[in-house]
């Protein structure tokens, strides 16, 4: 059986970084562009380096991985965060106002304080998140799960245990 070396670039599903740690390449593609589908960031500290500042919105973050990452007090209006994984991620004061987060798994997730206002939350996983003080008027919570979810009045919402 003959082996055939090519130099073509891995594909998205083969750059997760061993450790838990964000890809390089994804990260380098998002600073460049404020764009970044499929890739992964997990457990990196937007806030250190004030990354997401500086960008036109609205960021394209569909199917990316942020993991454990802090994204505390960022702006992320009408960002597209469709199907993100966003389990454990520190989004405590952040904005995402309008952003789409359909189908996103944001399951530990603290989301104290955020403004979540007109966001599209359909189908998302809120097991274990912390909306305390969150705003969340208008938002689409159509199929959204709740479990261990604490609601914006402090209360414990289990009704899609």
């Amino acid at each position: 059986e003959e082996v055939v070396k090519t130099d073509a670039a891995p594909d998205k599903d083969d750059k997760q970084q061993e450790g838990g740690a964000y890809n390089e390449e994804d990260l380098e593609e998002f600073l460049d562009t404020g764009h970044c589908a499929r890739c992964d960031l997990t457990n990196l500290d937007f806030g250190m380096h004030g990354q997401i500042k500086d960008f036109i919105y609205p960021m394209d973050l569909s199917q990316v991985i942020l993991t454990g990452a802090n994204l505390t007090g960022e702006d992320l209006t009408e960002a597209h965060l469709l199907e993100a994984n966003l389990t454990g991620a520190n989004l405590t004061g952040a904005n995402l106002t309008r952003a789409i987060l359909q189908y996103a798994n944001l399951t530990d997730a603290d989301l104290t304080g955020a403004n979540l206002q007109k966001a599209n939350l359909y189908e998302a996983n809120l097991t274990g998140a912390n909306l305390t003080d969150a705003k969340m008027r208008r938002s689409d919570l159509t199929g959204t799960i709740f479990c261990r979810t604490i609601m914006p009045d402090g209360t414990i919402n289990n009704s899609g245990c």
